[in-house]
Order: structure tokens, then C-alpha cells, then sequence
């Protein structure tokens, strides 16, 4: 099924993490009729408003009026979700070399910790693309150190958690809903 411009251009809005209120306000536009346009009621009908929207939700214009801004049917929107998703399912999968190895080659739990944390920073500064580039490896090394260091391990389910947590936060913005479930329960369940 194909998006309309105003149903794309209300996912762009969510995952910059903008309300309608915002993103009007900063194209000189009503929330009332932000919402016409995403609800496809009305269009947006001034070009200049459309660049500055582009701009603003950091887009490209194609991307929010193409006749397909999704690409095929069935690809995915949000590209490192793919890389989240293999690595939330492999963990037998050699780690990654992220650095602060410990003697049994996995990360240690502070270094693990400070990377979790610049990863959740990121995800708060919505440097989305970065931080999705990042849980991958992120992820194997968490799962791998837990392995090794006890599963219950106080400092090693609070890492785990931790990066289930800013995935789970990620692939929610991001539109990925079904992952963002998965990585939610992870991190629920690295506590348990």
C-alpha cells in the first residue's frame, strides 16, 4: 500500500520527534492545518512551505512527495533496523570488536556501560541514524559479556537492559513497532 504525502510526512514528524504544534509553528503554518495535510484532507499547496518542512524534519522533498517514499512494498524505512534485528537474534554470533575487551575477549561492564550511555544520548539527541548504526554491535557485546560475566550479574543485566532499553526507544521513533516490543521485553527481562 502506498503513503500519501500527508501520511508521510506524519511519520517524518514522528520520528524527528516533533509534535504538529512544532512543526507548523516552524513553517509558518496552523497545527489545524498540519493536520488536514497529514490526515490528507488538504495538500500542501506552497512550495517554499514544502522545502521548509523538508528541512526542518531533515528530509529530502522527494521523500515526502514521491509516489512511493517508502521505496519497494515491504522495505523497511529505517535501514539499521535490519542490523538490530540480526543482532537481537544472534546471539551466538561472534562479538563485534567495540574495544574495552576484558580477558575473555568480551566488553567490560563500564566500558559497556559508558557506550550504552552515549548510545541512549545520541537516541536523546536524535542522532537516529548514528545510534541505529550503533546497537548492532552493541547488542552482540552486551549479550556476549552477560554470557560470560553470569547472567545474573548486577552490572551486567543493568547494561543489558540499558541497551534493550535505548533499541526499544529508537525503534519506536523510528516507526519500527514490532522490534521496539521485542527489545522492550528484553530489557524488562534483564532484570528478572
Amino acid at each position: 500500500m502506498t503513503e500519501t504525502p500527508g501520511e508521510r510526512i506524519a511519520r517524518a514528524r514522528r520520528r524527528r520527534g516533533l509534535s504538529q504544534a512544532v512543526l507548523a509553528g516552524l513553517v509558518g503554518r496552523s497545527e489545524s492545518w498540519l493536520s488536514q495535510v497529514e490526515r490528507g484532507r488538504r495538500g500542501v499547496d506552497s512550495h517554499a512551505v514544502l522545502t521548509r518542512m523538508a528541512a526542518v524534519l531533515r528530509v529530502d522533498v522527494a521523500e515526502l512527495t514521491g509516489p512511493d517514499g517508502d521505496g519497494e512494498e515491504g522495505q523497511r524505512v529505517y535501514e539499521p533496523a535490519a542490523q538490530i534485528e540480526q543482532a537481537m537474534m544472534r546471539y551466538d554470533a561472534a562479538a563485534t570488536s567495540i574495544g574495552g575487551r576484558d580477558a575473555n575477549g568480551t566488553g567490560s561492564a563500564e566500558h559497556l556501560h559508558a557506550m550504552a550511555r552515549a548510545a541512549y544520548q545520541g537516541y536523546q539527541a536524535t542522532r537516529y541514524d548514528d545510534t541505529g548504526r550503533v546497537l548492532p554491535a552493541l547488542i552482540i557485546q552486551a549479550e556476549a559479556a552477560s554470557r560470560a560475566a553470569g547472567l545474573d550479574n548486577p552490572q551486567m543485566c543493568a547494561v543489558r537492559a540499558l541497551v534493550y532499553d535505548t533499541a526499544a526507544a529508537l525503534l519506536n521513533r523510528v516507526g519500527e513497532t514490532a522490534l521496539a516490543w521485542a527489545a522492550a521485553d528484553r530489557a524488562l527481562v534483564s532484570w528478572s
